[in-house]
């Protein structure tokens, strides 16, 4: 049964946008953060269809993961430029992980941030 952007509502996921719809169906990506445990879970599109996001796969991350020791094949400083970000620092200690993962994303694509999805994609209502 598909679920509709309301319930993700209700239920307190955020996205880069306030509106949720837009985080999710526009720019493809919207998260909860856990406490126990200490998990953020992610909800991302795969395959848009005319720029608009219609397939979703979940990841969960550990907001406590070293992003440079998982991403080592990042460039770093060509990331950092791309962001306008004079310093790594700043990056790491001022920006939530929810959002220092949005930047990744945006950058590299969602399969290299989350992997390759392969059955279970799902479908959410309301775009």
């Amino acid at each position: 049964m598909k679920k509709h952007i309301g319930y993700y509502e209700k239920e307190g996921w955020k996205g880069s946008d306030l509106s949720l719809a837009v985080s999710l169906f526009e720019y493809g990506m919207i998260w909860k953060e856990h406490t126990q445990p200490a998990e953020t879970v992610f909800i991302y599109g795969i395959n848009p269809i005319s720029a608009e996001h219609r397939l979703f796969d979940y990841a969960w991350l550990d907001p406590k993961m070293n992003l440079r020791t998982e991403y080592d094949w990042v460039d770093w400083d060509q990331f950092f430029s791309y962001l306008c970000i004079g310093s790594e620092s700043s990056w790491l200690d001022g920006r939530p992980f929810p959002y220092q993962i949005y930047d990744l994303a945006g950058y590299y694509g969602y399969e290299e941030i989350f992997g390759s999805t392969y059955f279970s994609a799902f479908e959410i209502e309301g775009g």
